[in-house]
Formats: structure tokens, C-alpha cells, sequence
């Protein structure tokens, strides 16, 4: 009978369970952060920066890759903040003696805020893409919360892979050279990630240093300050590693070179560069950067710079003779062809001329693009 009763007592307990409401759904969202209801903590959480539909596929495709550099631009200057503090150099430079957290947390909203509350749009609501020679605005009181991007952002950006290439120096190019920095420096713009707190206390590479000479407190929440570390940080480690294209020294109007680590990390040997250079040294005779495979992956940026150091430091004698030692024989013929521009390079009237026929003669042979130890011999004759 025991049995027979336990059935009985469930069957009237059934149609009561299924009159109970459903509303404590796990996956339902709530309407303020406190509201008492079983949901995911991070429910409604937007993780991509919205475009609006005034932007066509295009422009769509351009911002979204632009945006995802700014991402990635972030996390490497919060990366290097983490792994080195204040004993790296570039921090010091752009930060002086402010505390750490500052700078990370200026990266971090941008790399892990909610996204939901901002908007970049491309249909010029308010007319200022008319003026010469912008890119983009903020739209301040008309839209707190909204960048334009105009037309000539999409002619002038360049992506981080073009970093050091090109003629670029962080001290002596614009900051919005790369889609990274400046919608960096957009988003910055927008309440939702400068918070009112991130403002323009510099402007421009001068008065960034002399702002982190000063130790204020300003440096850490300075639009353009985190724009400049975050790019300097950026050469330094990845595109050109342990070398970078910093420009012009603030002090002294010499390129600087050197480590950027402090003393705790191991630093790679360069040569000086000659007065004329306009790049950074990247003639490294240290035989532990040419170990690293890593190294060896950065070819637009590292092959760039080892032609520009080595029609300043090396006669095209020695590179010739040099390619000749490591090249495949069937390529005498192309060697025929660098002795004569080793000839007229001689007879070249400017270093600009030089460079020209240089790079016209080194573009003969592609496959050294993976022949390190070609230009590791013509850097142990520099």
C-alpha cells in the first residue's frame, strides 16, 4: 500500500509544479545591474564596437580592421606595462614616474570595456568631412557618443603591418599615420572609454616628453601620450624587435637605438647610425637576435631597414660579394646586374638616387627574403 500512496500523493503534486512560473530562466537579461533575477553576470554584454548603417560594406571592412588593430595596438602597450613596470625605458620616457595601473587601465577600458555605447558612422551628419584635411571628428554636443570617419581616412590609414616601413618614425610621423592610433584616439574621445578622465594635455611629440619630464599627473590620462607609448612599444617589441623607429631624440636630434627594457632585460648590440641616416640601425651583429626565428618573420619592416643601414654603412661591393657567397650559381647573371648598380650608385649625384637604385637592385633577388645568413654576412662587414 506504501507504494500505491506515494503515486497517489504525486499525481496531485503534479499540476501544481506545472502551474509555477517560468520567469527564473537562466539566460534571461536584466534591466539594471542589481535587479534580482538568474541571468548571467554579463548578460547584454556588447563585445564589438558598432558601426553604423550609413557605413557601406567598404568602409564597414576598413574601420572594423582598424578597430581591431586599436585592440590589438592596446594590448600590446598594456603587455609591456605588465612585463616590465617602470624599468622600461619607453614607459619612463612617455610616463615618467606614474604609477603603472594608470596607463594599464587607459589600454584595458579600450581592449575590455563594454562596447555597446559608442557608434562610428560615415554619413557626415554634420558637414565637417567638407573640411580640408579631416579624417574624422568627434561629434561633442551633437553626439556625445559618435565619431565620424571620413573620406580621407580611407585613403590615408595604414595598417601596423607597414609599422617602421615606409619612411615611418614615431617621433617624426602623425600618430594617425595607422588606423590603430587614431581610432585609438577616437575612441578615447567617447564618454563611454575616455570617461571624461582621458583628455589632450599634449600635442605632439615634444610637449608628450616634456608632459613625462614634468612627473604631473597628467601623462597617464593624456590622449596623446598613451597614443605615442602604445606606438613606440609597438616598433620596439614587434615590428622591428629590440631595435624599433623612434626618430629623433628629444635631447639631442640623433636617432635613438638601444635597449628599451631597462637593465633587467637583455639588450641587443647596434650599430650607430651615420649623421645622414634617416632610419634606425638594424645592422645587428648580436648572434642571439639572429637565433630567434621570431626575428626573422618580420620581413617588411627588418629587410627595409637592412637596406636603407647598409647603402649607409657597406659599399655595394661588399653586399655583392657578399650575395655571391650564399646565392644559388644560376644567379650570376643578376649578380652581373648589381656590380652595375654598384657603378652607378658611384656616379649617383644624392643619397635619395642611391637609396632608389639600391632598392631596385636587392628587389632582383625575392628568395633573400628568407636568406638571413646573406645579410648576416654583410652586417659583419658593415
Amino acid at each position: 500500500m506504501a507504494p500505491m500512496a506515494a503515486l497517489l500523493r504525486l499525481a496531485v503534486l503534479l499540476p501544481l509544479v506545472a502551474a509555477l512560473p517560468t520567469s527564473f530562466s537562466p539566460i534571461s537579461e536584466r534591466a539594471t545591474p542589481h535587479e534580482p533575477v538568474l541571468s548571467p553576470w554579463n548578460a547584454g554584454a556588447v563585445t564589438s564596437y558598432p558601426i553604423h548603417s550609413s557605413c557601406n560594406a567598404t568602409q564597414r571592412r576598413q574601420i572594423e580592421a582598424g578597430l581591431d588593430e586599436a585592440i590589438t595596438l592596446a594590448q600590446h602597450a598594456k603587455a609591456h606595462i605588465l612585463r616590465w613596470g617602470n624599468e622600461s625605458e619607453i614607459y619612463r620616457k612617455y610616463f615618467g614616474n606614474r604609477p603603472t595601473m594608470e596607463a594599464i587601465g587607459g589600454y584595458d577600458v579600450v581592449i575590455n570595456g563594454d562596447k555597446g555605447k559608442v557608434l562610428f558612422r560615415c554619413d557626415n551628419p554634420d558637414g565637417n568631412c567638407a573640411l580640408e584635411g579631416w579624417g574624422g571628428h568627434w561629434r561633442g554636443e551633437n553626439g556625445t557618443d559618435e565619431t565620424v570617419i571620413c573620406e580621407l581616412s580611407y585613403l590615408k590609414r595604414r595598417s601596423l603591418l607597414t609599422m617602421c616601413g615606409q619612411g615611418y618614425t614615431v617621433s617624426g610621423s602623425k600618430t594617425n599615420t595607422f588606423w590603430a592610433s587614431d581610432l585609438l584616439h577616437r575612441l578615447y574621445h567617447m564618454t563611454a572609454v575616455g570617461q571624461g578622465w582621458i583628455e589632450h594635455y599634449a600635442d605632439g611629440y615634444e610637449e608628450v616628453i616634456d608632459l613625462a619630464k614634468g612627473n604631473g599627473t597628467e601623462a597617464t590620462h593624456d590622449s596623446e601620450t598613451l597614443q605615442y607609448f602604445a606606438l613606440e612599444a609597438y616598433a620596439f617589441d614587434i615590428a622591428v624587435p629590440g631595435v624599433g623607429c623612434p626618430g629623433e631624440s628629444h635631447d639631442h636630434g640623433e636617432s635613438e637605438s638601444g635597449t628599451a627594457h631597462g637593465s633587467a632585460s637583455t639588450p641587443t648590440t647596434t650599430q650607430a647610425p651615420s649623421a645622414t641616416a634617416d632610419v634606425p640601425v638594424i645592422c645587428v651583429n648580436d648572434p642571439d637576435f639572429w637565433g630567434n626565428s621570431e626575428n626573422t618573420l618580420h620581413w617588411d619592416g627588418t629587410w627595409s631597414y637592412m637596406i636603407l643601414q647598409t647603402i649607409e654603412t657597406c659599399s655595394m661591393t661588399i653586399l655583392v660579394e657578399s650575395i655571391a657567397q650564399s646565392a644559388p650559381h644560376p644567379r650570376y647573371s643578376i649578380l652581373a646586374l648589381l656590380a652595375q648598380q654598384t657603378e652607378r650608385k658611384q656616379k649617383a649625384k644624392s643619397r635619395l638616387e642611391s637609396l632608389l637604385l639600391y632598392q631596385e637592385a636587392i628587389h632582383l633577388l625575392p628568395e633573400l627574403s628568407k636568406t638571413t645568413p646573406v645579410m648576416r654576412r654583410v652586417c659583419r662587414r658593415c
